[in-house]
């Protein structure tokens, strides 16, 4: 008999997918998500220490721009490898050769899982649906605190609590690093934001641009950046 299980899952969108498709090949498509399956993410404490995870344990759906990440939530620390797993994509993303953008919402719920008739669905997914539609807005995910708090862990160095009170996956601080590597990535992100704010009067597309920009300089990225 079909029964929903609890699951942690997060909808992502990616921003200007459709231009991504345009000026690349096939195969620079593929690689993005290849090499981000391939990619050992660390999931780390409040401590900075490593914790004990299955990076298989979150699993990958693509549907074009969408991407569903997903993982059963009776695995130990299986909310904090979904939220790191969210920030280490969006910042694979930000190290394109064109920076792209996410937009996401993460939430706790039902769940129905047939991976080899490729069938998912269930209320988790299409909350984390509504979310990511109606709420995100920006280049940011989202989760509701009551979702945080189901699992009874610390999320402090990988969420923060936005302006309108959403907490949002903090990817800033992987870029942080990036950065100490590759100053490039952080330049590249900037000319990004800069040639949006400069060529688009539409305002909900510079209104992204300018969160993005606000928050790369409220984490203290390319502060000497001009």
């Amino acid at each position: 008999m079909a029964e929903y299980k609890k699951y942690y899952v997060a909808f992502l969108d990616v921003l200007g997918f459709k231009n991504l498709i345009i000026k690349n090949d096939c195969e620079y498509i593929r690689n993005i998500f290849d090499n981000f399956k391939k990619s050992n993410v660390l999931i780390k404490d409040d401590d900075n220490k490593t914790i004990k995870f299955n990076n298989n344990d979150v699993h990958l759906k693509i549907m074009s721009d969408s991407i569903i990440f997903y993982v059963d939530a009776s695995i130990p620390n299986a909310c904090l490898g979904l939220l790191c797993h969210c920030a280490a994509f969006q910042a694979d993303l930000l190290t394109c050769s064109t920076p792209e953008l996410i937009r996401g919402g993460i939430s706790y719920g039902d769940f129905y899982i047939e991976e080899e008739k490729d069938i998912i669905f269930g209320p988790a997914l299409t909350q984390a649906y509504l979310l990511e539609e109606k709420s995100a807005k920006y280049p940011r995910i989202i989760v509701n605190k009551s979702t945080l708090d189901i699992s009874e862990q610390d999320y402090k160095h990988i969420v923060f609590r936005d302006d309108d009170a959403f907490y949002s996956v903090n990817f800033y601080a992987m870029l942080k690093l990036l950065e100490q590597a590759n100053k490039s990535i952080i330049t590249r992100i900037y000319t990004e934001i800069e040639k949006h704010l400069d060529s688009t009067v539409d305002s909900s597309i510079r209104e992204k641009y300018l969160y993005m920009e606000k928050k790369m300089k409220q984490f203290g990225l390319g502060e000497n950046y001009t």
